[in-house]
């Protein structure tokens, strides 16, 4: 029965292609060693490669290396290959400020994505159950949660590069343990499983029999079935918010910038998961984000306030300025190192500038027209005649003291009070595209036209310039 119910889960919801490679954690418990025996029974049948991954976290002393060498004579019995990762997790915990248990994830998590990188593994199979399905949905309940929250642990989820698949999800303890009694399977016994100090133990060993008792005999089923419907909303509504980052963020490997206002207008219940989303996007899914995190950012974003800038927590920076909105993992320099490109006059060209992207196009013997229709914040036009023939065109960052005279007014003006003006935040002021011909500003894109090299009458050929966000629709307040 347990065999079967495991090759249905796995043929009709996990899909795990034939041929497959899948490194299994092995702690050496009850559940582990089942979903390891399951999956080698099943393993000629699938032609799967399996690998046993063990991690000794030197937390239990004599008891942690005897597991060790438990699940490293199993491999050896069942004749596939393992690999063991010994760590101090309590000196990691300890530098890092972290809790034991989130030190002891971090540490086993990053050495089995270093494994499956060193064997080509495909996916990560790890042992949680029905049991534990329905401890964690009530644990993040009793913690507070989303909605996200109680959607508890998946099937299958994307991590990192690689699948992470959960094959026992749906199997409850009774009948791991069945399963193994039936084999004559032996398997280790953590004794901090039955410590109350951890909260899990405590729901476990405490609370849900309680509740059991007084309340509800079927708790566990209740709470297993809740998850699930809530994964089916939660993919629903996590699809849509992936669709507006996509097409509203500019993303970059350690950066996400946004517009204020695009976020405003994102749908109420899809704006804390698209912060979650940018979290786990720069943080990775072995850090451990709450709903604390989420509503406090929340409401940095939507409160208003003009320039705001703090750590929120785990390495990630949030930053607010005007209608701007950037995540990062790193302190952003005030100096960058400047920029100049100079533009081709006899041809057309697509050049990366920074986080934006500059295009020109050549347009030759042109016909007597209106140009406004290429003429807006983000583009414009200057004739190529005997006035600039051999001047030079150049894109280039701001330099300090630079003026321009803007079309349409007399005098100068600073262009730094043009990008304040235009609440241009401060991280991109050194960054932010400038049209030069021969040492006189022209144009700032998003900004501002200057008086000088305008089209007239007799123009025939023309250069027509374009900028835009590398890879983002994304806009700010004034442009």
């Amino acid at each position: 029965m347990f065999l079967q119910k495991l090759r249905q889960t796995i043929q009709n919801e996990l899909k795990i292609e034939t041929g497959a490679h899948i490194l299994v954690g092995v702690s050496g418990g009850v559940d582990s060693v089942c979903l390891l025996v399951g999956l080698h029974s099943l393993a000629e049948e699938f032609s799967w490669q399996l690998t046993v991954c063990h991690v000794e976290h030197g937390l239990r002393g004599e008891e942690s290396k005897e597991d060790a060498d438990f699940v490293e004579q199993l491999a050896k019995r069942l004749n596939l290959p393992f690999v063991l990762g010994e760590f101090d997790v309590a000196a990691f915990a300890k530098k890092q400020g972290l809790s034991t248990q989130i030190a002891a994830r971090i540490v086993r998590y990053d050495f089995f994505e270093k494994v499956m990188r060193e064997k080509g593994a495909d996916y990560l199979a790890v042992a949680h159950h029905a049991d534990d399905q329905a401890e964690t949905i009530l644990m993040r309940i009793l913690r507070g949660t989303s909605t996200s929250g109680m959607a508890g642990m998946h099937l299958k989820r994307k991590w990192r590069d690689f699948l992470i698949i959960r094959p026992l999800l749906w199997m409850w303890r009774h009948e791991i343990e069945e399963y193994c009694q039936m084999r004559q399977l032996s398997y280790r016994t953590d004794s901090s499983n039955v410590s109350t100090k951890y909260l899990r133990n405590k729901i476990r060993l405490e609370l849900i029999p309680y509740i059991e008792h007084a309340y509800n005999p079927n708790i566990k089923e209740r709470l297993l079935r809740l998850g699930k419907i809530v994964q089916n909303e939660d993919e629903y509504l996590e699809r849509h918010a992936r669709q507006w980052m996509q097409q509203h963020c500019q993303v970059e490997p350690s950066r996400i910038l946004f517009s204020r206002t695009s976020f405003q207008k994102l749908d109420f219940a899809l704006q804390p998961r698209a912060i979650k989303l940018i979290l786990y996007y720069l943080s990775g899914h072995t850090t451990s984000w709450e709903s604390i995190h989420i509503d406090t950012i929340y409401q940095r974003i939507l409160d208003g306030q003009n320039v705001y800038d703090s750590v929120v927590a785990h390495g990630i920076y949030l930053r607010c300025e005007y209608d701007s909105v950037h995540f990062h993992t790193y302190v952003e320099p005030s100096a960058r190192t400047p920029i100049t490109i100079e533009l081709n006059q006899t041809k057309s060209q697509t050049v990366p500038f920074g986080s934006f992207i500059v295009y020109s196009d050549i347009i030759k013997d042109s016909p007597q027209r209106s140009y406004k229709d290429l003429m807006g914040k983000w583009e414009t036009v200057i004739p190529i005649d005997d006035a600039i023939n051999h001047s030079k065109i150049r894109i280039r960052t701001r330099i300090a003291g630079d003026s321009m005279q803007p079309f349409g007014f007399d005098g100068t003006t600073k262009v730094k009070k043009l990008m304040i003006d235009r609440k241009i935040p401060a991280s991109m002021r050194d960054q932010w595209p400038i049209l030069e011909i021969d040492h006189t500003i022209v144009w700032i894109p998003g900004i501002r036209r200057s008086r000088h090299y305008l089209i007239h009458s007799d123009t025939k050929d023309l250069m027509h310039i374009r900028v835009s966000f590398a890879g983002s629709t994304v806009q700010l307040e004034g442009c």
